[in-house]
């Protein structure tokens, strides 16, 4: 099974495809057109996820035993140990990103200290877009 792409952006259709010629495969899809759309792809525990709502596109990667799924922003951050930007990058530098980094990601998914990481990077910085003071280290969520 492969998925309804025709109406999403050239980049994502590249994406899905060079990840396909990758051995991924369609693992799941809701939705369709531009609202509210989801399509996960899947090799082995590896995981990578395109998400469209209101015609916002954007892509996160993960997998088991990590169990959530990051944008390739934190990922970065914590694969280079850089802070992470506050901003979303552009799709373009996203699928980029899982293009040409995706078995760096598969190799880390079991890593306590990455996953640790990825949660605080993305705390960080869902906190300070909100404005709120960063996280206590051993604070309860």
């Amino acid at each position: 099974m492969t998925a309804d792409l025709a109406e999403a952006p050239d980049l994502i259709r590249a994406l899905v495809s060079g990840l396909e010629a990758e051995g991924f495969a369609l693992a799941g899809q809701r939705g369709n057109g531009l609202v509210n759309r989801v399509v996960e792809l899947r090799r082995g525990s590896m995981g990578v996820r395109v998400t469209a709502d209101r015609g916002q596109w954007w892509v996160e990667l993960g997998g088991q035993p990590l169990g959530d799924w990051f944008d390739p922003d934190v990922w970065e951050a914590c694969l280079d140990d850089v802070p992470v930007p506050m901003e979303p990058s552009e799709l373009a530098v996203q699928v980029h990103f899982v293009r040409h980094r995706w078995h760096e990601v598969a190799n880390r998914l079991d890593s306590a200290d990455v996953a640790r990481c990825l949660d605080r990077k993305r705390s960080t910085r869902a906190r300070t877009r909100l404005g709120l003071p960063p996280r206590i280290e051993n604070e309860e969520d």
